[in-house]
């Protein structure tokens, strides 16, 4: 029978006429029977024309005239059930059903629709077929039946929308599959729910997500955020960001899958399960995510507003997925606030990183993870797809944003009263312009890893590079990416021609030093590309001919870099290629076309045009003179030339008998006086051109041919002629002229510096092994001295003579006396720094004397013996050493040598100053104390240089002071520390013995304390060497009693800074408060009964001042790390983390107030030291006031801390501000005496301070009492609020000021009533005369306020009178 109805509604389809067709059809209909309808609804189901055959169906039924009760609902309760139970329908079929039932659902009744609406709910309960297309019916039924008045249910009556809240309800409490998530999550997208349901649902369907498979996520994370539409539109990111986090743990952690360098590409073949997979899957979410919020979802501002919340806790933010998600929301033009966000949490993240060494309380809230941001960043940038991938843009607009960062900000809390205190941890502590530094280097670092990545990304990149170049004053960041560019992927910049023609055309207007480093870094390119050779060669040539002196020093170190690229290929000289170079740079090899003999003619091109700089201004030959020898460093070759042009110019100026011709190296033009040649530096640029080529055989040759052909061999002769003249000479040889004219003085120091020039060259030749030219270096080194007491006795004859008396304002000087004026015009004298001697020679020099020597020969005892007199030689050389590295520490650099020639003088240097540190025995005399502490000092320095900027040699540098020329392997670097920690332990407690001077030992200490310092923080703060150091340290504090403050800051500071970054809870502090007070004496020490004593023997009443400002910088460094960890407050998941934070603060903030209360209890007068303790307790109540906002519930810490605060703090803090305004009154009045003139009192600070910590206090007491409304909890312990203000009324002075008015004004009533009429004559009169003077000047009134007692014209009158 069933067959017969779908072969009957078959046949209605063939009807062309519709109405004839609705009649036939509604024939059929009704003459079927209910249950002939009911058997034929599968077979119409699955028949070919499904969708066609069930409108028929519905049609009829919905137009039959026959009353057959509920067989519309049965129907389609039948359709329904034979599409969930069977997948054999087409999907288009299904669809075309759904659609059909859903315009007949408008005939149902309010009950039809609510048993229809029943009947899916059990089937979506039971979970048949969700993926199913009848679940979309769902949906609409459910909104259909929601706008029903009533709905009868079991004889009660309800509104469809109540009825809809219990089905809601239902669908919550219904467990779905992970199979069904996406379809279930489909189904609510469309139904109308509450937004406390919302958060129900996304919860539930977030709990599903760990037991997805990757290629599940995508779909369900897209019917999620229309789920997350109205709330909960982070709470996904969280569930995601786990998963990812779980499922590529798996296999490794994310770094291992970048270094495959495999990139996820979508058509690529995918394994279930596989890394890829997974990555794809997160692509694909992300991207959804980004599209959602490109078409106005909420999850964006929401974003926007998490990342805000969370600036201050970057761990929490910096992970993987939400960092991928943050990537790609910012590269959206409305969005772009989350750049600056993430740009602001590496700032935050970086900073805490570099004070996590430093404070053993950070390490502990941290858990030891520590995050490093540009390993992850790498890792992302790995997993990217495209060019055109929002991520990708994300990190080019994050890079540039790093790179233009000016300043990386503070630590702690941004805006609290107290002091500013900086970062004074340790000597060798990072600034926050290493900060900085570390933004810039990982916004390069993204932007090279975008050009290895995606090539093509290269010219966009680099021209918004040399755009920013362009545009701002600080450049260097700039360059250095771009100098990484080059370095790493140079064929890709050989597709930025334009881009490095530009900056090539705009180096006219650039420094030389930003013009140096920019040549150096493209001038690689210059041997693939002639084009930009060309550009760079037609631009240097101009700019070598320009009007301005600085630009022509452009022009001359453009020309040097250019040759450090170019070989200068000789066939004769192929083995001195395998020459040992000292640059500090290695030659970029880039594939090129030149011949030797193109490259022979372009660097003899070169040298040519670099002649003609010869003839320019002095500061344009000194650039020349510097950089030359780092260019035969890297081109050895070019050696002879480079010396024939050197040695031609030098003959102008020594004569035929090896003179050196002072007068022409100097020019006199009127009162004018300058510098024409730096005559040291050209001597210094020949010998040491030819010793860093290589060929110090040159140096070897005892008899030189003076007709030889070779220039190396003339080069050297006469700088030998010149050694020997100079030698045997005496200043009196040369006629300077009168010391005190500016041309003389020009005249002696450029003899100075040639004469350092020379013994520079005596130790590169046979200084340490010939007896003549030691002697020549020491005579080189007493002429040079000479020299300098000249410039030093000329320095004082200026001062000299009594100035001229200054004339009264106003007055004009008298005929009798005239002013004295100096005719003279003063112009500034063009001085240049005087040669020094170089590394090398330092090296040699100081190795040679080095104590214990067992490498010299017997012919060099005599020589030995002879240098080791020379004491101000030997002063002379460490002094110079010292003073470069000095500047190494700061500009990571030295004469350009390489980090391994650095690394070979630094410890041949410092092991021979160690070695004389540890055998001077007793401190003679002035020069021998100079001497150590000078040592000291460069040891001091060179260690911290290489913790700076080259730690991967630390160990070789420490292992050659330990005289261990090859350590063995595998030793570890804190053993090494520790034997290097033993020497300067040893040494300072040699120094504080006793046996040396107290002048000795004030400027020993703080050198070794530094160096102390500087190796324990590249220890392991929770290790054995560190806890030695830390208890040899207190005591020997302990036990070391001294007087000097300048010996007891440093050692304070040292035992401060270690207990700081080894115990989380310092006690230390504690214990320097109390004998603080114990040195300086308690308020009320004549009313206690005990008696204590100090502890620490460096602490007394001389040193407590000094020890006081470094307790109360530490006690500040602690709050600021209170300040950090407060945002970590209820957001830290990890169990009950959240309380075990508020215990720690509040532990922390116990010992700070407990410090401070015994600080608060000495007898400070009024001063410095009393304004460090009040600005200490601003902040403490300050941040006490922070604490108290964000207490929900009281601990028992926070009460313990509260009461501390109240009873021993806040209760002494009044006494002490009671004291020192009692040793104020006394003070108040008194002048000084200046001279002859009495000068009133200077404003005591702490007049402005007392009412910011009233203030504080106040604040801190209203927030307690905020805690005890919310708590119901008594914190007050009775305390009140603040009453010490800025001013104090005292009744008994106010009494007496009474009495004494009362006196007056009896007495003066008395004078009136006499002289009554003489007052009202002189009144009128007065009143005349202002009369007359107001029509005249206008009204003057007083000032009221600022400017008090001066007085100012008012009214139209001033405005006329001229």
């Amino acid at each position: 029978m069933a067959v017969d109805v779908v072969r009957k509604l078959s046949k209605l389809l063939l009807v062309n006429n519709n109405q004839q067709q609705k009649e036939i059809l509604q024939q059929t209909i009704d003459k079927l029977s209910r249950e002939d309808i009911l058997k034929a609804v599968p077979d119409v189901v699955h028949s070919n024309g499904a969708p066609n055959l069930i409108r028929l169906v519905l049609e009829g039924l919905s137009n039959s005239s026959h009353h057959r009760d509920n067989l519309m609902l049965n129907v389609m309760k039948s359709i329904i059930t034979e599409l969930c139970d069977s997948e054999a329908v087409p999907e288009n079929c299904a669809v075309d059903i759904v659609h059909l039932m859903s315009l007949n659902s408008h005939d149902l009744s309010s009950n039809n629709l609510a048993e229809l609406v029943q009947l899916c709910l059990s089937f979506i309960q039971k979970g048949k077929n969700l993926r199913g297309k009848w679940l979309s019916l769902f949906p609409m039924i459910f909104s259909e039946l929601e706008k029903q008045n009533r709905v009868t249910l079991d004889s009660d009556s309800v509104t469809g929308a109540e009825y809809c809240d219990g089905v809601i309800s239902s669908l919550c409490n219904t467990e779905i599959a992970v199979d069904d998530a996406v379809a279930f999550t489909a189904v609510l997208r469309e139904l109308k729910i509450p937004a406390t349901i919302v958060h129900k649902f996304v919860l539930k369907l977030c709990a599903i997500i760990p037991d997805m498979e990757p290629q599940e996520v995508p779909p369900f994370v897209y019917q999620l955020l229309f789920l997350c539409y109205q709330s909960d539109h982070l709470v996904p990111l969280e569930h995601l960001a786990k998963y990812f986090e779980m499922k590529l743990s798996r296999y490794g952690r994310s770094a291992n899958l970048s270094s495959r360098g495999e990139s996820m590409e979508i058509d690529c073949d995918i394994e279930t399960g596989s890394p890829k997979e997974i990555l794809q899957a997160k692509a694909t979410s992300i991207f959804h995510i980004s599209r959602a919020a490109a078409t106005g979802h909420p999850l964006g501002k929401e974003f926007v507003k998490f990342l805000r919340s969370r600036v201050d806790v970057p761990e929490l933010v910096l992970v993987p997925f939400i960092l991928e998600v943050a990537l790609s929301l910012g590269a959206l033009p409305q969005l772009r606030d989350i750049i600056g966000l993430l740009r602001k949490l590496v700032q935050r993240l970086l900073r805490s990183s570099e004070r996590l060494r430093h404070s053993a309380w950070m390490r502990e809230l941290m858990l030891g993870k520590q995050i490093d941001v540009q390993k992850m960043f790498d890792t992302i940038m790995q997993q990217g797809t495209s060019e055109g991938d929002n991520i990708v843009k994300g990190f080019e607009l994050l890079a540039f944003d790093l790179l233009e960062i000016r300043n990386a900000g503070g630590f702690g809390r941004p805006n609290t009263a107290g002091p500013s205190v900086g970062n004074t941890s340790s000597s060798s502590g990072p600034t926050s312009g290493t900060v900085t530094e570390q933004c810039w280097h990982i916004g390069a670092h993204i932007l090279l890893q975008m050009i290895r990545k995606f090539p093509d990304s290269a010219p966009l990149i680099v021209k918004k590079l040399a755009e920013r170049l362009q545009d701002v004053s600080n450049d260097s960041q700039y360059i250095t990416t771009i100098c990484l560019m080059v370095q790493h992927n140079p064929l890709s910049m050989l597709e930025c021609k334009a881009s490095f023609t530009m900056l090539l055309y705009s180096m006219e207007y650039r420094g030389l030093v930003s013009a140096k480093r920019l040549y150096a870094g493209i001038s690689p390119l210059f041997r693939s590309s002639g084009a930009l050779r060309d550009s760079a060669f037609l631009v240097l040539r101009k700019l070598l001919h320009s009007c301005l002196e600085e630009v022509r020093q452009v022009a001359v170190v453009g020309f040097l870099e250019i040759l450090k690229n170019f070989r200068f290929y000789v066939p004769t000289m192929g083995s001195s290629l395998s020459q040992t170079s000292i640059s500090s740079q290695a030659t970029v090899d880039v594939h090129h076309s030149q011949s030797s003999n193109s490259n022979r003619a372009f660097c003899s091109e070169l040298l040519k045009l670099l002649q003609c700089a010869l003839s320019q201004q002095a500061s344009v030959r000194l650039t020349l003179y510097q950089n030359l020898p780092e260019v035969v460093s890297r081109n050895p070759e070019l050696l002879p030339e480079c010396i024939k042009m050197l040695r031609c110019h030098l003959k102008f100026f020594i004569d035929p008998e090896a003179v050196v011709q002072v007068d022409m190296c100097i020019t006199k033009d009127g009162h004018n006086s300058h510098v024409i040649e730096p005559l040291g530096h050209l001597i210094q640029a020949i010998q040491q051109s030819i010793l860093r080529s290589g060929k110090t055989s040159y140096f070897a040759k005892e008899d030189i041919d003076p007709k030889s052909e070779d220039q190396v061999d003339l080069g050297i002769l006469l700088i030998r002629k010149v050694v020997a003249k100079m030698a045997e000479s005496s200043v009196d040889d040369y006629a300077v002229g009168d010391v005190q004219e500016p041309s003389a003085q020009l005249k002696i120091q450029t003899l100075s510096s040639v004469c350092i020039a020379l013994a520079d060259f005596c130790l590169a030749e046979n200084a340490t092994t010939n007896v003549i030219a030691a002697k020549r270096l020491v005579s080189l080194f007493e002429m040079q001295t000479r020299f300098d007491s000249l410039l030093s006795e000329a320095g004082k004859g200026k001062g000299k003579g009594k100035a001229p008396k200054r004339t009264k304002k106003g007055k004009e000087n008298s005929i009798d006396e005239p002013s004295i004026t100096d005719d003279t015009p003063k112009t500034p004298m063009k001085i240049f720094e005087k040669c020094t001697p170089s590394l090398q020679s330092i090296s040699v020099f100081i190795g040679f004397l080095k104590d214990g020597n067992q490498s010299i020969a017997r012919n060099e005892e005599e020589i030995l013996a002879f240098f080791k007199s020379q004491i101000g030689l030997r002063l002379w050389f460490a002094q110079s050493a010292f003073s470069k590295y000095q500047a190494f520490c700061n500009n990571k650099d030295i004469e350009g040598l390489s980090q391994e020639s650095v690394t070979k003088f630094s410890g041949t240097i410092a092991c021979a100053l160690l070695l004389h540190c540890q055998n001077t025995r007793q401190v003679a005399d002035d020069r021998s104390s100079a001497m150590y502490c000078t040592a000291l000092n460069c040891l001091h320095d060179i260690i911290l240089g290489f913790c700076k900027h080259n730690p991967a040699k630390l160990g070789r540098l420490l292992s050659t002071m330990d005289q261990v020329q090859r350590p063995a392997a595998g030793i570890p670097l804190e053993n090494q520390i520790a034997n290097t920690l033993k020497h300067f332990k040893d040494l300072l407690n040699r120094l504080l013995s006793g046996r040396e001077n107290e002048d000795l030992v004030t400027k020993a200490v703080l050198p070794i304390v530094g160096t102390l310092i500087v190796l324990s923080d590249q220890l392991d703060p929770a290790g054995a060497e560190y806890a030695e150091l830390s208890n040899w340290t207190h005591n020997l504090c302990k036990n070391v009693e001294c007087r000097e403050s300048s010996i007891a800051k440093p050692l304070i500071n040292l035992l401060a800074h270690l207990n700081m970054a080894s115990e989380s809870s310092p006690s230390i502090l504690e214990e320097l408060a109390k004998e603080v007070r114990l040195a300086i004496g308690t308020l009320d020490e004549e009313n206690s009964t005990t008696t204590e004593s100090n502890k620490l023997a460096t602490i007394n009443e001389d040193t407590a001042a000094v020890v006081l400002t470094v307790l109360t910088v530490r006690l500040e460094q602690l709050i600021q790390v209170v300040e950090w960890a407060l945002p970590r407050i209820g957001i830290l998941e990890r169990g009950d983390a959240s309380p075990l934070v508020e215990q720690s603060i509040n532990t922390r903030l116990k010992l700070i107030a407990v410090a401070l209360s015994q600080l608060v209890l000495a007898d400070v007068n009024p001063g410095p030291n009393s304004e460090l303790i009040l600005k200490l307790a601003i902040s403490f109540y300050t941040t006490m006031g922070r604490v108290a906002k964000k207490q929900k519930s009281v601990l028992p810490s926070f009460r313990t801390l509260v009461r501390a605060t109240a009873l021993h703090l806040t209760k002494n803090l009044n006494n002490f501000i009671a004291h020192l305004d009692d040793t104020k009154i006394h003070e108040k009045g008194v002048k000084r005496k200046k001279g002859d003139k009495e000068v009133a009192p200077r404003m005591d600070k702490c007049a402005r301070s007392i009412p910011q910590l009233t203030y504080a206090i106040e604040q801190y007491n209203q927030a307690i009492l905020g805690v005890s409304k919310r708590t119901k909890e008594d914190l007050t312990f009775g305390s009140k609020l603040g009453t010490t203000r800025d001013f104090r009324i005292k009744a008994d002075k106010v009494n007496e000021a009474l009495e004494g008015n009362a006196h007056s004004t009896e007495s003066e009533l008395e004078s009136e009533s006499e002289s009554g009429e003489d007052v009202m004559e002189a009144n009128s009169s007065v009143n005349r005369t202002a009369q007359t003077d107001s029509r005249v000047r206008g009204t003057a009134r007083r000032s009221r306020g600022r400017g008090r007692g001066k007085f100012t014209s008012v009214g139209k009158a001033n405005t006329t009178q001229k």
